[in-house]
């Protein structure tokens, strides 16, 4: 049995609160970490589940 799992996924948007908000409040991610240098602000999220590595058979 083969379980696929997303990794991680890179947004560039010009509407860094408006995509926050919705990845948090409307997706339930998490925020890990955040880093607001401007102009080019950078959040790691999660989705709440905790990590695991999952081996493919």
């Amino acid at each position: 049995m083969t379980q696929k799992f997303v990794h991680h996924v890179c947004i560039q948007t010009n509407t860094y609160v408006e995509t926050l908000a919705f990845y948090t409040k409307a997706l339930g991610f998490q925020i890990v970490e955040e880093s607001l240098f401007l102009p080019n602000p950078i959040c790691f999220l999660q989705d709440g589940r905790p990590f695991r590595f999952i081996e493919s058979q």
